[in-house]
């Protein structure tokens, strides 16, 4: 019987299997891994190298945890809250840093890849708290499947919303943690954890800035659809998804402090701001507006992209200093977002408006990231002020509200 079998470890991590037998070797498995220990130590499914040429190994729960990444239900009950489960101790697996926590990523995030389950959320939930708190300390891998899990578009609400809540954890968030409620202060110590990596920081950061410029796409929209009565209110609401996603990305710069010592300021958070201005910029309707595409990035892959906007003054600046960055860029991204919905840019934006070119659309300069001079985003910004309201009105507003949300 395969159950029995002293191969069964190398055997069920190819393919996929019966949910119900899955479940049964992962957990014979996970159990006892040193009953599947060769000892010639021959067996080559557990010895590769990493992507810099360094020998990794792994042991018989590379197997069980590589059957679960192909088995998405059986995943699901190792890593949501059931009977038999143990959450915390699954979590474990990402600690290590050979081909079992490779294999425990795949697997955390194929068991976690609807995040419109509650169950689902509460596990990364935990897997956040304990990073926080320092009862887990996940590799590379491990972070990487944290980062893409925090990146996807489900999340997006529950994660903007969580950095508004000033409090901390309170001492009962192990025995039970349910639903998105996170605070601010542990997402800051999570993220602190995870842009400690690379890979995992790219991931992050590239998902945050893609959330972000989607958050703003819709709110412009809300802000286009909203009557005369609502415009105000509407439009307060744009500026709090602003000043919430600039609490995410000074989370990211500030890091939360660890084990009493406070971590050196990250430029990072200021670089997925310039990365979603760059994309936001990429995404203007061509209909109405004609944009000087923001070059910082181009050619260069999202891990590339990153180091190369990171580099020079910003590694320079002190947390205040890069809390100032953070502020300026966040004024151009909630400007630049006001002209994301053709609608808006007609309700806000007169035809005789400066602004407009003879074809009638608006011109819009490259904006002033990646080391672009800003002589050209001033000059605009004065047409806005010479424009006259509503324009006018909404861009002083933006530099208010952006200054008051992140000092």
């Amino acid at each position: 019987m395969l159950l029995d079998s002293r191969c069964l470890d190398t055997m069920v991590q190819f393919g996929a299997y019966d949910t119900g037998f899955a479940i049964e070797a992962g957990q014979k498995i996970l159990k006892n891994p040193g009953y599947y220990e060769r000892s010639d130590k021959s067996d080559r499914v557990y010895a590769s190298l990493d992507d810099k040429g360094n020998f990794i190994s792994g042991d018989a729960r590379y197997g069980a945890l590589q059957l679960l990444a192909n088995n998405p239900d059986a995943a699901r009950h190792f890593y949501e809250k059931a009977e038999g489960a143990n959450r915390t101790e699954m979590l474990k697996y990402l600690e290590d840093g050979g081909l079992v926590g490779e294999a425990a990523a795949r697997a955390l995030e194929v068991a976690l890849h609807d995040l419109t389950r509650k169950e689902s959320v509460d596990t990364l939930e935990l897997a956040l708290r304990l990073t926080a708190h320092g009862k887990l300390h996940p590799e590379g891998a491990g972070k990487a499947a944290l980062a893409r899990l925090l990146s996807k578009e489900e999340l997006r609400g529950d994660l903007f919303a969580s950095v508004a809540q000033p409090e901390g954890d309170s001492n009962l968030w192990f025995t039970d943690a349910e639903g998105w409620n996170i605070p601010g202060q542990t997402l800051a110590k999570a993220f602190a954890s995870i842009v400690d990596d690379a890979k995992a920081r790219a991931d992050l950061l590239v998902g945050l800035s893609d959330q972000a410029n989607s958050l703003l796409k819709e709110q412009a929209r809300a802000l286009a659809d909203a009557d005369s009565a609502s415009f105000d209110k509407a439009m307060q609401e744009y500026f709090v998804a602003v000043g919430k996603i600039g609490l995410v990305f000074r989370a990211v710069i500030e890091g939360g402090a660890e084990a009493g010592k406070v971590k050196k300021p990250n430029a990072a958070g200021v670089t997925a701001i310039e990365r979603a201005i760059s994309e936001a910029a990429k995404l203007l309707p061509g209909g109405a507006v004609v944009v000087d595409a923001a070059k910082a990035g181009v050619n260069f892959g999202k891990e590339q992209l990153l180091e190369h906007m990171e580099k020079g003054r910003l590694k320079e600046l002190d947390a205040e200093g890069l809390k100032s960055e953070l502020v300026d860029k966040l004024k151009i991204y909630a400007v630049l977002n006001l002209f994301s919905d053709g609608r808006l840019i007609a309700r806000l934006v007169p035809p005789d408006s400066v602004l407009r070119k003879p074809d009638g659309r608006v011109h819009i300069p490259e904006p002033p990231i990646g080391g672009v001079p800003n002589t050209e985003w001033n000059r605009f910004l004065k047409d806005i002020e010479t424009t006259g309201p509503p324009i006018s009105n909404v861009v002083n507003d933006a530099a208010l509200r952006v200054e008051a949300f992140i000092r």
